[in-house]
């Protein structure tokens, strides 16, 4: 029987959760799902990570995560045993661009282990980021925003973030990338009567968010 508190979480989420998780997820897995013959999409994956979710076999700690982000983390793993699956040879086709000697099915296997572990960073990072902003809705909602735009136009920038080895300081100021105009035409929905001095404000109220991060990470 299904969790209850999962189907009320999912009965929560609105149409805007679920496009901003589905382009989060074709973003991240198009690419790579395509790679492999008849395998599905990221919205089939997504639709079947639902389904185990509501089965039972897998579950979700609503106490301590977020729905969207256990769904991604799911659709994540997916992803990664139906790659697991092909690149060692029991999926349909073989491993792809296999050649004489295995060596390509070798590099196929460090590709994937490698993707898995920089999504795993990114993703930790995102959740990172706008824990920042738990008692800021405005902030919060910008640092989304700016995110979102980010994994969408150059997933590349957050993966520099989390293979950086300075502090995450020093580039997380590089996520304000959309403009106070950008922003107000995105939010002016959700933030009724929004002015362009209210992200302002807000933009400073990030920037000490990110001061107060670098101080306690320079303590740890």
């Amino acid at each position: 029987m299904p969790d209850p508190e999962v189907l009320k979480a999912l009965e929560k989420l609105s149409k805007e959760d679920w496009d901003r998780l589905r382009n989060q997820l074709l973003k991240k897995y198009s690419e790579i799902l395509k790679k492999i013959p008849e395998a599905k999409d990221p919205d089939d994956v997504l639709h079947d990570s639902i389904d185990k979710l509501l089965r039972g076999v897998r579950n979700c700690p609503l106490y301590r995560i977020a729905l969207t982000q256990c769904l991604s983390n799911i659709v994540r793993s997916e992803v990664h045993n139906i790659w697991t699956k092909y690149i060692t040879g029991k999926g349909k086709g073989g491993c792809p661009n296999e050649k004489e000697g295995g060596q390509d099915k070798e590099d196929n296997i460090i590709d994937i282990m490698t993707f898995e572990k920089t999504l795993s960073k990114i993703s930790e990072l995102h959740a990172e980021i706008i824990s920042l902003f738990s008692k800021d809705s405005l902030s919060k909602a910008i640092m989304v925003l700016q995110l979102d735009h980010i994994e969408k136009s150059n997933l590349g920038h957050l993966k520099n973030i989390v293979d950086s080895d300075q502090l995450k300081y020093d580039q997380l100021k590089k996520t304000l990338v959309l403009k106070p105009m950008k922003i107000q035409e995105e939010l002016s929905k959700k933030f009724k009567d929004l002015e362009i001095k209210d992200i302002n404000n807000s933009f400073k109220r990030i920037k000490n968010k990110f001061e107060q991060y670098k101080y306690k990470r320079e303590k740890e």
